[in-house]
C-alpha cells in the first residue's frame, strides 16, 4: 500500500482534498442558509413597505374626497353665518320700531354724537 513516499504523498493529499470538499460544503450550506434568512428578512420588509404604501395611498384618497366635502361644508357655515347675522338684524330693526318714541329719542342722540345710525 505505502511502497513509497510519494504513495503517502498522494494519499495525504487525497485525504486533505476530501476535508476540505467537506468543510466547503458544510460551510457553503450555512452561508446558503444564512442568505435564505436575508431574502426572507428582505420581503418580510418589502411587505410592510408595501403595506405602508397602500396605507398612505388610502389617506391620499380619503383626505382628496374628504376636500371637497371640507369645501362645501365652509359655504354652508358660510351662508348660516349670513342667514343668523340677517335674522339678528331684522331683530334688532323690529326693536327699533317700538311705539314708545324712546329709540328714535336715542337715534336722534346717537347721530348728534357722531354715531353710525342704521336708517330704514
Amino acid at each position: 500500500m505505502f511502497n513509497e513516499s510519494k504513495d503517502v504523498l498522494l494519499w495525504t493529499i487525497s485525504v486533505c482534498v476530501a476535508a476540505f470538499t467537506i468543510f466547503a460544503c458544510w460551510g457553503m450550506f450555512y452561508v446558503v442558509g444564512g442568505l435564505r434568512n436575508f431574502f426572507k428578512i428582505a420581503q418580510d420588509i418589502r411587505d410592510v413597505f408595501k403595506k405602508i404604501e397602500e396605507t398612505i395611498d388610502a389617506v391620499k384618497g380619503k383626505v382628496g374626497q374628504s376636500a371637497s366635502y371640507i369645501f362645501l361644508l365652509g359655504e354652508a357655515l358660510k351662508k348660516i353665518m349670513e342667514a343668523t347675522r340677517a335674522y339678528s338684524d331684522r331683530k334688532k330693526d323690529k326693536e327699533g320700531d317700538c311705539e314708545c318714541g324712546d329709540c328714535q329719542e336715542e337715534r336722534v342722540s346717537d347721530i348728534k354724537k357722531g354715531k353710525k345710525v342704521k336708517v330704514k
